[in-house]
């Protein structure tokens, strides 16, 4: 894997950290990966993004920090709201999981730097799409546009 951006940047991090940009992929897919969950379930409901803070739609209680650590919390609250118990869509976790995994393809097959960011974000943009179009039958604008800006760009 070529880590010449990061070399570029901290060389002593490249040579001694090689390990760094894969656990990058593993972290950035992870932190849009849970961004991305919010958005497909408030998006068609038209509710806001921002606000408010991420809730359980069962209880209504706003989730803790500890509820919003990606996969990690799905697994140590075996699937259920860590307040009131309720089962939690595996969904939620299947869309981590895979935006982890398309970070660290886009890494291994752009080498890193830009163009991972750029393939990144194109590989989201249409799988969340094809999520919509599937779930909603309608096809967002904004994700197809912004993963027509990334192919561009890249």
């Amino acid at each position: 894997m070529d880590i010449s951006i990061l070399g570029c940047i901290a060389p002593e991090v490249a040579d001694h950290m090689p390990w760094f940009m894969p656990v990058l992929a593993v972290v950035t897919g992870a932190v849009f990966g849970s961004y991305l969950t919010c958005a497909l379930y408030r998006a068609p409901l038209g509710l806001s993004l921002w606000r408010p803070p991420s809730y359980c739609p069962s209880c209504k209680k706003t989730l803790r920090a500890r509820d919003l650590v990606p996969v990690l919390s799905w697994v140590y609250y075996r699937g259920r709201c860590g307040q009131c118990k309720t089962p939690i869509s595996p969904r939620y976790l299947l869309i981590e999981v895979l935006s982890i995994t398309i970070a660290f393809l886009a890494l291994k097959a752009s080498g890193g730097g830009f163009s991972y960011l750029l393939g990144y974000g194109f590989a989201v943009s249409v799988g969340a799409g094809a999520y919509f179009l599937f779930k909603h039958r309608q096809l967002p604008l904004k994700s197809v546009a912004f993963g027509l800006l990334c192919l561009g760009l890249y």
